[in-house]
């Protein structure tokens, strides 16, 4: 039984692009690029009118696995969230709607004024 899987390559002239490969024939080193660059002579010679640059990928492969459901917890991004993301942590921490919603108030107000003062000078 074949599997295939959809994988991403990038010619350096025309850029990224799609191929569908069998997972039986390993992975790719590289694609030729299957654009076609000359049009007009398509009709009479289709086989040299393609771009076939080698190609490598575009993107690493990706992991295959199985987690059992005993093995799941919780993560955490330890990044913070840019200034103009809400964040609702604090409302499933327990926080009241109207709290929340004034703080977020109190910080897009302190986000302008600082604004402002920037550009004032």
């Amino acid at each position: 039984m074949s599997q295939w899987m959809m994988l991403d390559f990038v010619c350096p002239k025309h850029g990224r692009f799609e191929v569908l490969w069998d997972k039986r024939d390993g992975e790719p080193l590289c694609a030729e690029c299957p654009v076609v660059v000359d049009a007009d002579t398509f009709s009479s010679n289709p086989a040299g009118v393609f771009c076939l640059h080698s190609s490598p990928p575009a993107t690493a492969y990706a992991v295959s696995g199985k987690v059992r459901l005993a093995e799941v917890s919780q993560g955490k991004n330890d990044q913070p969230l840019p200034p103009h993301i809400l964040s609702t942590r604090e409302l499933a921490d327990g926080m009241s709607r109207a709290e929340w919603d004034a703080k977020n108030r109190k910080a897009s107000r302190d986000r302008r004024h600082a604004e402002i003062k920037r550009e004032l000078g």
